[in-house]
Parts: structure tokens; sequence; C-alpha cells
């Protein structure tokens, strides 16, 4: 499975477009980072969703991120994504566990 994982807040936006375009002959499913709500690093609310996206990501064959560019740097949102990935210690996925 390929998941295009777009951390743009505009869901159809230049970022999605290209990848949409990258992706244009291949099965593929989308993921918008800006209809989850990820906490910051360090924070924790009751309403986090990071794990959902987390599990969804970890059965993916293939990951492509698409951002828009803010001062030389990706978003916020995939900078808060990816800290997050960051900090799990082991995959969730049993089967993921022997691939470490």
């Amino acid at each position: 499975m390929i998941y295009l994982v777009n951390a743009s807040p505009n869901r159809n936006g230049n970022s999605f477009k290209l990848g949409h375009f990258f992706l244009r002959d291949r099965d593929y499913e989308a993921l918008q980072l800006v209809d989850y709500h990820i906490e910051q690093y360090g924070q924790s609310a009751e309403n986090d969703q990071f794990f959902q996206v987390y599990e969804q990501l970890s059965q993916a064959d293939v990951l492509v991120f698409t951002s828009p560019i803010y001062w030389w740097s990706f978003s916020g949102l995939l900078k808060t994504l990816l800290d997050r990935v960051a900090d799990v210690h082991e995959p969730l996925l049993p089967e993921l566990r022997t691939q470490i």
C-alpha cells in the first residue's frame, strides 16, 4: 500500500496536486494531516490522534510526503509528525518488530 501524506493545511493545494501527479499511475491512499489532531512532542491530550495516524503509516509499503515550504523548511504539521514518530521506540505491529 502507498500512502500520500499531505502535510499542507490546504487539502487540495499545490503540494497535494504534486503528490497526486507523482503517483498518477498508482493506487494510493491520501492521508491529510490537517484532518488529525496531533499534539506537539512532549505534550499530551485526550484527543491526540497520533497513534491512529501511526498505525496507518505502519501498514504502508511506501510513504510519499508532500509539504509546502515555509522559510526554507517543511510545514509544522510534518515537523510535529516526524518528532512524534522519532519518539516511538517499538513498532505497534508485531510483524514490523522483527524488521528492526
